[in-house]
């Protein structure tokens, strides 16, 4: 699983990551990409096209949204002391939509509330370009580490 340098900014963190990392097929299909990262918290954006898209964007471009950004934070969020994570997943995601977006952009929020060895639990905002509310959703994550003894 790639991790963060414990050292640096975060800008060059963020940098670091987009520069090395793989990032999900199913993320780049849909555009997300990261541009703000801080301890427990991760912003991702897309840029809404409604030809890859569709004329309005889909709950499952949201949920996306949501999920990616909780995930994202949660890399962020590990430490010396998580040498041994393999993998995390979600478990179980909520979201609320609340209003329709205007403009081209869509930007999530994604904040870790609680970390333990094997969950996490993070909220994200979904909001457009003017920063109006779309949605709010959460997640619980499930993390995974190596046996006690080296195998995963």
């Amino acid at each position: 699983m790639p991790r963060l340098p414990q050292e640096g900014t975060w800008e060059e963190r963020l940098a670091y990551m987009k520069s090395t990392w793989n990032f999900h097929p199913f993320w780049k299909l849909l555009g997300i990409e990261p541009v703000q990262l801080g301890p427990g918290y991760c912003k991702v954006r897309v840029a809404y096209e409604p030809a890859k898209h569709g004329p309005w964007p889909h709950g499952g471009l949201l949920c996306s949204l949501v999920d990616t950004s909780i995930a994202m934070a949660l890399y962020t969020a590990y430490g010396p002391e998580d040498n041994d994570v393999t993998a995390h997943a979600t478990a179980d995601l909520n979201i609320s939509f609340l209003d329709s977006m205007q403009g081209d952009e869509l930007f999530a929020e994604g904040r870790i509330l609680r970390k333990g060895r094997a969950a996490a639990f993070g909220t994200s905002e979904v909001r457009d370009g003017s920063g109006a509310l779309i949605a709010v959703g959460r997640a619980t994550f499930l993390i995974r580490r190596r046996a006690q003894g080296g195998a995963s």
